[in-house]
C-alpha cells in the first residue's frame, strides 16, 4: 500500500477532515495534503513516531502496515529493515551487487548509515543460506564467502535475521567464534508476530 492511500484510509476510518486528521497528528495541514496527493511518498520519521502514538502501535507495526509486504521470502529481513529505518538508516530491499569479476551476489537488504556512506550493512535471511545438507558451521563459512566475493571494504557490518521458530539454529550459530574478519556478523532473532527483536549478537571481533 501506497503512503497516501493509507493516509487516507486512516483519515475515512476515524471520519476526519484533512485539517481535523492533521491536528490529531500534530502536523500542519499541508503536510497531510502532501502526502495524500503523491507528493510526499515516504514517510519521515517524525510522522511513523505521530501515527504510532495516535494508532497505538509500534513504529515498526506502522512502517509493516504502509508497506503491506506479503510474508514472504524476505519477511524477517524486511522487519529488520523496518527498524534500522526508524534508526536512521538508508534501506534498499533486494539487493543485487555485481563485483569485479562479474559474479552477482544478492542480500535481501543494504542499508546505509546516514551522514556515514561508508559505513554500510548488507543483510540477509537464515533460510536464503542454510539447506538441510549443510551444518551450521558450513552455513557461516558459506555466508563469509559470500561477504569476501563482494570485495567492497565499505561493508562493516553482515547481519543474518532468524525468526523465532529457528531459534535452535540462532543458538547454534551464536556458539561459534570467530576473529580476524574485516566486518561484524551480527545475529539477531525476531519475533515476527509482535514485530520485536528478542535477541542479537556479535559473532566477531575485529
Amino acid at each position: 500500500m501506497s503512503l497516501d492511500q493509507y493516509m487516507k484510509n486512516i483519515r475515512k476510518q476515524h471520519n476526519l477532515s484533512k485539517r481535523e486528521f492533521a491536528k490529531q497528528l500534530g502536523i500542519s495541514a499541508a503536510t497531510i495534503v502532501r502526502i495524500e496527493n503523491g507528493i510526499t511518498v515516504s514517510p519521515s520519521k517524525n510522522l511513523i513516531s505521530k501515527l504510532a502514538y495516535y494508532l497505538q502501535k509500534s513504529e515498526v507495526e506502522i512502517l509493516q502496515d504502509i508497506q503491506s509486504q506479503p510474508f514472504f521470502e524476505n519477511q524477517t529481513a524486511f522487519l529488520y529493515g523496518n527498524y534500522l529505518y526508524i534508526q536512521g538508516w538508508f534501506i534498499q530491499n533486494l539487493y543485487s551487487h555485481i563485483n569485479p569479476n562479474g559474479e552477482k551476489l544478492q542480500f535481501a537488504i543494504k542499508a546505509t548509515k546516514k551522514r556515514e556512506p561508508q559505513n554500510i550493512m548488507v543483510v540477509d535471511q537464515i533460510d536464503s543460506l542454510l539447506t538441510k545438507q549443510e551444518d551450521i558451521q558450513d552455513t557461516l563459512a558459506k555466508a563469509i564467502f559470500k561477504i569476501t566475493k563482494l570485495q567492497d571494504v565499505s561493508i562493516k557490518t553482515y547481519t543474518i535475521v532468524f525468526k523465532t521458530s529457528q531459534r535452535d539454529i540462532y543458538y547454534k550459530m551464536a556458539s561459534l567464534q570467530l576473529q580476524h574478519l574485516s566486518f561484524k556478523i551480527y545475529l539477531i532473532l525476531i519475533d515476527t508476530q509482535r514485530f520485536q527483536i528478542i535477541e542479537e549478537y556479535c559473532l566477531t571481533t575485529i
